[in-house]
């Protein structure tokens, strides 16, 4: 990939210097970070390290380098999606990792089951708990408290695959999920 120095104002030398400096820094860093190319800003590509950088061509405004990066996840993620339908369409050709968020009834469990899969909390519900279900962190909260311990053992924090999707959602008054398309 080519970078070029473009400030969108006249920097100046101290100025082109910093965006160097702060250029490089995000280059060495091994921490892995997200990357968007110019021609699919829809998309992201999520753990991307830089494994070998040029020297810039030039210290002005005309300055470009050449750069190379490793997706250590070579899945391409697309823009967040909202559905408060219990059918709906999941682009992509990967299977993408839902985030349930629900608003539970009074009663003794809420469960989310869709493509075969379920999850399922036991616990006394008094109605208006907000239960997150994050099948990406595999994280389960109720009111912004764990609430793991309350997930049976057959429940699945599992993916979705692209396609036509039917939710099956009881014990709750309503429903959200969130999701981001992916591809490979």
């Amino acid at each position: 990939m080519r970078l070029f120095m473009d400030a969108g104002f006249r920097p100046g030398t101290n100025g082109l210097t910093d965006i160097r400096h702060r250029v490089y820094y995000a280059l060495v860093s091994t921490r892995g970070g997200t990357l968007r190319l110019p021609d699919e800003p829809e998309f992201e590509y999520r753990d991307v390290v830089c494994t070998d950088a040029g020297a810039w061509s030039s210290l002005f405004e005309d300055g470009h380098g050449d750069v190379e990066f490793a997706l250590l996840d070579p899945v391409a993620y697309g823009m967040e999606r909202v559905e408060r339908d219990a059918s709906f369409e999941v682009g992509g050709t990967w299977p993408t990792l839902p985030t349930f968020e629900l608003v539970a009834s009074a009663g003794s469990a809420v469960q989310v089951s869709y493509g075969g899969r379920l999850v399922r909390i036991e616990r006394s519900f008094a109605g208006g708990e907000v239960v997150l279900i994050d099948c990406e962190r595999e994280v389960v909260t109720v009111d912004g408290a764990d609430a793991r311990a309350d997930v049976t053992l057959s429940s699945d924090l599992s993916t979705i695959p692209p396609g036509a999707c039917d939710l099956s959602v009881t014990g709750c008054a309503s429903f959200v999920v969130r999701f981001r398309e992916r591809w490979l």
